[in-house]
């Protein structure tokens, strides 16, 4: 999604642990027939396993291995940075950006985080992906912000949709003023005077 080539096996998922995000998570991955993914456990004995998915049993959890009838889900409690210190999910979303994707709309670390976090895992796969994700931010620093980006304090919400994972921002049709302007809220597009002129001029047309 932030356009590196390297395949990769799974999704990982840094999400809020606020209780009702959390019971959010458990419904969609109750949908998708989650069960855990366990080293050296066959998805047969996964399937086995007493495991309550619900709101309490991630609660306890921090970092936690799933495999779903639409592929392979990892939800992390955080990232860390260079150092090893945790990088919580209320920060990450402060610089994180929600991408359109085939329809959908996915909330995306910062490239720098997702660089921070492979540097201090240090692993051979994760350092032979650095130098393609330190590509991708040099190159998005030299560029203007896209439009397929939607504000990063914009809530959304996890649900499942068939086979598919759906993250979406929660959308308000109220306005809310920004720097003395009437702003709506995701978009971003000012209210001026001039805006509301040509719109007039278009209806005119």
């Amino acid at each position: 999604m932030l356009g590196a080539e390297r395949l990769t096996q799974d999704v990982d998922c840094v999400i809020s642990r606020q209780l009702a995000n959390l019971g959010r998570v458990a419904a969609a991955l109750r949908e998708l027939d989650a069960r855990l993914r366990v080293a050296g456990m066959t998805d047969e004995e996964a399937r086995a396993l007493n495991v309550q998915l619900d709101v309490h049993s991630l609660e306890r959890m921090g970092n936690s291995t799933w495999t779903t009838d639409a592929g392979q889900f990892d939800i992390l409690g955080d990232l860390k940075d260079e150092t090893g210190g945790p990088v919580p999910y209320e920060v990450l979303v402060t610089r994180s950006s929600v991408v359109a994707v085939d329809g959908y709309h996915v909330r995306v670390a910062a490239v720098s985080d997702v660089i921070a976090a492979k540097t201090y895992a240090n692993r051979a796969k994760d350092l032979e992906a650095l130098p393609e994700l330190k590509l991708i931010e040099s190159e998005a620093q030299s560029r203007p912000p896209s439009t397929q980006f939607i504000n990063a304090t914009d809530e959304v919400e996890i649900t499942a949709d068939v086979a598919k994972l759906r993250v979406e921002p929660i959308f308000d049709d109220s306005l809310v003023e920004m720097d003395g302007r009437l702003v709506v809220p995701t978009s971003h597009v000012a209210i001026t005077d001039e805006l509301v002129q040509e719109l007039k001029d278009a209806d005119q047309e």
